[in-house]
């Protein structure tokens, strides 16, 4: 468990302690009343079976029209301004990497988080029943409920998907990011180490914001936490919702922390995510540069992910 940071009431103070039935609510308490506080957390706020909504009419998706009305045929086309898109109308543009493994590499990310609708679409085939929050949320909304495993097995499944259909090459594949190429898209690639853990990176960019340099964050910043009153939503919002950044994408900051390919630290007991939730709220933990680390098996309404597109020879 991680005694250092915690929430409590709705209030982000850091990390959820990763123990075991851990969520947004946990307390580093004695056992007792952590385990009475833990009860109660998961009937208001934690993750439930049976989660049966329809994917619905995505016409109203705010992201639908986020990017421009041209496409790419092909992934190795992509452009910000023509992304592919995909059989599950999930669009992806270029992202440049510098340093790391994939370094020079055409990696296209996801312009927005993986949604409600597209889970439910892998959910069906595989004959999985998802887990859902006690919250409603509408088919553009990003999904969560989702453990690192969950969001590993959605890649294998839509990269089959798509190489059988012809959409990708025999050796392209979708995948979750690295750390390093999160930073990338956010926007802080060359002002690190793409070789030092996550862990040692973890806030060490001050003042540096999914939305700019300003603190606090402007009014349409992203959705964070109903403190900061910055945006209209008391849980997850629809993808596309706000503003995009400079690479074409959305939610890099708020809305549900991203599953990354990354252990944390040295000893791969936990992994790295990325970009905050709307349950975010101290300056730290908004900053591009932060990194949560949770249980790859746990599951948390504050929790998604976003996927990439490997090209190969890109």
């Amino acid at each position: 468990m991680n005694l250092e940071e915690f929430s409590f009431m709705g209030r982000r103070f850091g990390p959820l302690p990763v123990s075991v039935g851990a969520s947004p609510y946990c307390l580093p308490w004695p056992p007792v009343f952590l385990l009475i506080l833990t009860a109660f957390s998961l009937l208001a706020t934690g993750c439930k079976e049976n989660y049966n909504r329809a994917a619905g009419d995505a016409s109203n998706d705010p992201a639908a029209h986020a990017t421009n009305s041209a496409a790419a045929s092909k992934p190795r086309d992509a452009t910000k301004e023509a992304p592919f898109v995909n059989s599950l109308g999930m669009k992806f543009v270029p992202v440049e990497i510098t340093g790391g493994s994939t370094n020079g590499e055409r990696v296209l990310f996801s312009v927005w988080d993986i949604r409600v609708q597209d889970y439910l679409e892998y959910s069906r085939e595989k004959g999985i029943t998802p887990q859902k929050p006690s919250f409603e949320q509408e088919p553009t909304h990003p999904v969560v409920c989702v453990s690192w495993y969950d969001a590993k097995s959605f890649c294998r499944w839509l990269t089959a998907r798509e190489r059988a259909s012809g959409n990708l090459g025999p050796r392209d594949e979708y995948r979750l990011p690295s750390d390093h190429e999160w930073s990338c898209a956010v926007g802080i690639g060359r002002q690190e180490d793409a070789e030092a853990t996550p862990e040692s990176k973890s806030g060490q960019i001050g003042q540096v914001y999914p939305w700019g340099t300003g603190w606090p964050p402007p009014k349409g910043a992203g959705n964070y936490d109903t403190a900061l009153v910055v945006d209209d939503f008391d849980y997850t919002s629809p993808v596309g919702s706000f503003a995009a950044n400079e690479n074409g994408l959305y939610d890099m900051g708020g809305n549900v922390w991203q599953w990354s390919e990354d252990w944390y630290d040295a000893k791969k007991e936990y992994l790295a995510l990325r970009g905050a939730s709307w349950f975010t709220l101290g300056e730290i933990y908004l900053r591009s540069a932060y990194r949560y680390s949770i249980h790859p098996s746990d599951r948390y309404d504050i929790v998604g992910f976003r996927c990439v597109l490997g090209i190969s020879g890109g």
